[in-house]
């Protein structure tokens, strides 16, 4: 059974699985807001991309996203890591500072 040609002229148009699209966008956002903390959010394009993918497997071939779905999984997980590490640069900062300023206080009885 063939297919009639599609808007390129090959092939059929085949669906972008929408919780992939939203894993992609998701994850471009937390990514670039991450540097604000709110990367810890970024187990919601972690989750979108995994069951997009299960979805896209299951479809068999009437559904693409695939790519999308794993671009998300990966800003996802990079938005947590980058606002994890600014939360424990933020403590450092904080520790550091009080453990300055108790030893100045120190210093000046």
């Amino acid at each position: 059974m063939s297919h009639p040609p599609g808007p390129l002229g090959y092939g059929f148009f085949q669906p972008t699985n929408g919780k992939a699209q939203a894993a992609l966008w998701s994850g471009l956002g937390l990514l670039l807001t991450s540097c604000c903390l709110l990367g810890v959010l970024g187990f919601v394009p972690v989750i979108l991309g995994v069951q997009a993918r299960r979805e896209i497997r299951q479809s068999g071939g009437q559904q693409g996203g695939d790519a999308m779905a794993l671009a998300g999984i990966i800003t996802g997980v990079v938005a947590i890591v980058v606002s994890l590490l600014a939360i424990a640069l933020l403590v450092l900062l904080f520790a550091s500072d009080t453990a300055s300023l108790e030893r100045s206080d120190a210093t000046r009885l």
